[in-house]
Formats: structure tokens, sequence, C-alpha cells
């Protein structure tokens, strides 16, 4: 292995004919992908699990979700347009990163509801067999059917056991069926174990007192610590959103000036989500007590510390002031008015609602097929492994089959994915299905950002760029989610994934058809703009 340092670049020669050109003016730009797309591989989850264990209902969190895509969108916007009016995007990137920081550290010091002490009352009911439980809180009555007692003369047996309960007139109830083996005991719903006294043949006459595990708050506290986790946790998907859209800008500012491979550069992006997705893992499990409440604390630490460290290595980036955007205004305009914009957008959208849906929903896909949770890990880690040899030889592909065309081969291809999933019967070969993502995700996503590039006018690059990625992955969440609203929970999985593969084949169709006819319109025009100069210069002499 020798080193050759040639300008800006290092050339080192592996092994007879194989080179490895690393452009050193690139590197820090590869350190943040790295950390960033690392960072955020796994802080989602872990976000929702921890606004469970602080007593945040699951309306609260969809309120949350249904809010945040729409700020999101006029942030990402907003940030686009700033970016371009002054030029310069680093300034703009490391605003939204440090607002990324600030939020967290937000959302990490609010403190959990506290609890209501419940005075438990425990009865027998001699008639029925059942035991009830009656919590005196300051909230109000709960009351709760524990289980259905019943000891027998033989030494085992399962019971089936239903759990109802009820808060007051306009509050919740929950049916949970579960089935228990009672070995001449009586076992209670949080597995309080009393031995149990055989009177009269079979039946019991013992009392089993028992703690319940439901858990009372104070309401009002409660409620309004909900409300500021909501606000906070709006204003970090926000800020978290515009720093990934802003990164494209950047990532696209530099590959330009160092001529470049955009898609190399997205290679990084997906080792780290590869790498510290793992990390995450494993620091919540070592750092979780035995027999305690997970600990996502560890977690959230490690995705400050890599934001953080990002917003260092962004003022070490290089990246060339342009001049300040001129006749933005008339400049849209015209982008709103030209159809290949317009018809790029739908495209865009079509896209982004397959990706949405297909990567929201395919976990509960596979549980209702008792797919084990091994796989449910593996299928994200997989598919980025798929990319990684595509990203490197990016440039290629781009060149051999061109940007444009990708949109339909990302089309096609979902079409396949998804007519797989509608068809599929052993869980595990979904491993297979995910290297779909080749063309669907990772190609397709540097297509999206040279075409994005290569269509936006002087001073609109930004904008441009930040509106596409807007609406593959803010404004298509809503169209993902009524295709599982309306057709996954009506008709089942298997005919909401044909149905994705139905729109997207149209949608293929409808494209190719587009580009045809204005190929062929494009083609007559130059021939005719070419003889009327012919003419004119025939006129001259």
């Amino acid at each position: 292995i020798k080193l050759q340092m040639e300008g800006r670049k290092s050339t080192v020669n592996i092994f007879k004919k194989i080179k490895m050109s690393i452009n050193r003016p690139l590197i820090p730009l590869k350190i943040f992908l790295f950390c960033f797309y690392g960072a955020g591989s796994f802080v989602t989850a872990f976000l929702t699990v921890h606004f469970k264990h602080h007593g945040m209902t699951l309306a609260e969190l969809s309120t949350a979700y249904m809010i945040s895509p729409i700020v999101q969108i006029g942030g990402t916007l907003l940030s686009g347009i700033i970016a371009d009016k002054i030029g310069r995007s680093k300034p703009v990137l490391s605003a939204n990163l440090a607002i990324t920081v600030l939020t967290m550290i937000g959302i990490m010091l609010i403190p959990s509801p506290k609890y209501i002490n419940c005075n438990v009352q425990t009865e027998y009911n001699s008639s029925s067999n059942n035991n009830v439980t009656n919590m005196k809180c300051d909230v109000g009555q709960l009351e709760e059917n524990l289980c259905y007692k019943q000891c027998i003369n033989e030494s085992s047996k399962n019971y089936s056991v239903q759990t109802t309960i009820k808060k007051g007139s306009t509050s919740f109830e929950l049916v949970r069926n579960e089935t228990i083996e009672i070995q001449n005991l009586c076992r209670s719903k949080n597995f309080t174990i009393c031995e149990c006294n055989e009177s009269n043949g079979t039946l019991c006459s013992t009392l089993c007192p028992s703690e319940p595990d439901t858990k009372c708050y104070d309401e009002s506290q409660r409620s309004t610590l909900s409300k500021v986790t909501i606000l906070l946790y709006i204003l970090w998907m926000t800020a978290y959103s515009n720093s990934y859209r802003i990164c494209d800008v950047t990532t696209m500012h530099l590959v330009t000036m160092h001529n470049a491979d955009y898609g190399r550069q997205r290679l990084f992006c997906m080792v780290g989500n590869v790498i510290v997705s793992v990390l995450a893992g494993y620091l919540v499990k070592i750092t979780t007590p035995i027999g305690g409440e997970k600990n996502y604390s560890t977690a959230f630490y490690l995705f400050i510390s890599l934001i953080s460290f990002c917003f260092l290595v962004v003022y070490k980036l290089d990246v060339q002031v342009k001049p300040p955007g001129r006749k933005m205004k008339k400049n849209a305009a015209l982008l709103l008015k030209n159809p290949d914009i317009l018809v790029f957008a739908f495209v865009v959208l079509i896209l982004g609602t397959s990706w949405n849906f297909t990567n929201k929903f395919i976990f509960w896909y596979l549980e209702e097929m008792q797919a084990p949770s091994v796989l449910l890990g593996l299928i994200p880690a997989i598919g980025a492994l798929y990319g990684l040899p595509f990203l490197f030889t990016s440039e290629w592909w781009m060149k051999t089959i061109g940007t444009t065309k990708f949109f339909i081969i990302g089309l096609l291809g979902y079409v396949l994915y998804c007519i797989g999933y509608s068809f599929l019967k052993d869980p595990w070969m979904s491993l297979l299905l995910e290297s779909a993502n080749i063309v669907t995700y990772h190609l397709l996503w540097v297509a999206v950002i040279l075409k994005s590039h290569e269509m936006a006018p002087e001073g609109l690059t930004a904008t441009v760029i930040s509106a596409a990625g807007s609406i593959h992955f803010q404004l298509s969440k809503t169209s993902g989610s009524l295709i599982a609203r309306f057709v996954m929970n009506n008709f089942g999985g298997p005919a909401a994934y044909r149905f994705v593969a139905g729109m997207c084949f149209v949608v293929a169709v409808f494209y190719s058809l587009y580009l045809y006819c204005r190929n062929c319109y494009t083609s007559q025009f130059q021939v005719l703009e070419q003889s009327n100069q012919e003419n004119d210069e025939k006129i001259e002499c």
C-alpha cells in the first residue's frame, strides 16, 4: 500500500491497478455525515418510548405527529430561502443544529409527573369467585376486575383471564385476555401469588390482596408537562428536519466545488446508520438495571454528543460563499409555471408516499405474520448494507442511465417490492425483498438531489433541494398514513401493498409517456428553430 499526495487529493495504491482517491477537503464532510446520520438512526424510536414512560398518552403523541409535518415543511422552506438569500448554507445549518441540541436538552430536563397514592381495598365475592380491587385515587375511582380465580384438584390447568379497566363515565376501557397456569395457587394480575386453602371441594375461600399496576398521575401536572413536551418535540423535529435538508444543500455545494461524487458522500451516511444505531442499543442495554425500566437517557446523551460534535465540524467545512439570490420571487413564479418542475414534484410525492408507507408500516405488517424480533432488527441494517456498493459507484450509474430515468426505475422498483410483500408467506424472505432499496431509496435519492440541483435556477438552489426533501419526507407522511388508515386498516396488509404497487405502476407509465412526448416536442422544436436560422442566413446572403 502506497500513499501519494497530489494537490488536494491523496491517492492510495492498494493492489496493482486498484487505487483509491481521497479528497482531503471533503474529509470533514464525511465525518459530519457519519455522525449526523448515525445520531438520527435511533433517536426518534427511543423518544416515542421515552414519552410513553413519562405519562404521555397515545392521543397526545398522535397530535404531535399530525402537527409536526406541517411545521417542518414551513421551517424547511424558510431555511432554504434564507440560505439562498444570504448565499450561505453553513450559518443556517449551524443554527438548526444548535436548536436541535437545545430542544433535546429541554426534553430531557422535563420531569416525570408525580404519582398519587392509591388506597387499595381488596374484596372477595364468594358467589362469583371474582377478586375485585377498588383503588380510591384523587383523580377518581378506578374499578378493576383483576382475574377469575378458581382452585382445582388437578396439579395444573390453563385458564383464560379477562381484565377490564374502567375509569369514570367518559374515560377508557381496556379489555385484556391472557392465559395463566394455576398450580393450586391463586394469582392476581400483577403476579402476586398467595396460597389457596381448598374448601368445599374445588372452590377457593381465601383472600388474595394485591397492589394494582395502574399508575395514578396528578392529571393537572401531567397535562401541563405533556403540552410543554409536545411543544419542544415539534420544535426539535422542525430544527432536525431542517438540518437534514440544509445538509443536502451543503453537501451538494461541496461536491460541486471539488468535482466529487455525491453518492460516495452518502455512503458515509449509511455506514453511520448501521454502526451508531447498534452502539446506541448496546449503551441502553448495559446501563439498564436488571429488572428495571430501560434507561434511554444514555442514548439521548449520545445523540447530544454527536450533534454537538457535528456543530464543531461544520465550522471546519470550507463552503464557498455564493452571491445572494436576486429576483427570487420572479424566479420562483417561473419555476411554478414550469411543467417539468410540477411533474417532478408530483413524482417525488408518489415516491415519498410509497417510501413512508413501506418504511413506517412494514414492522406492523410483519408482526401480524408472527415475524421474530431478530428479523425486525435486521431489516434496517440489511437495507443499508445493500446500498453501500451502489452508492460507491453512483456516479457511474447516473452517467450510464441518467437521473431522469432513475425516477421510472424507482417507481418500478416499488412495484416489484410491494407485489413481493403482498404475496409474502415466509417473513425471512423479506431480507431479499429489501434489496429493492437500492433503486427505491439509495440511488433514487442521489438522482433526486442531482436533478434538483440541475433544475434549480440561479439563486434558488437551496430552496429547490429543500422543497424536494420536504415533499418526499414530510408531506408524503400524510398520504402514506392515509393509505394505512383506509386501505390497510379495512382490507389488510396485502391489499395495501398491492394498492401502492398499482399506484406506482400507473405513475411510472404516466411519467414515461410525459418524457416521450416532451422529447418529441423538444426535438421537433429544435429542428424548426434550426431551419429558421438557416433561412435567416440565406436572406442575409
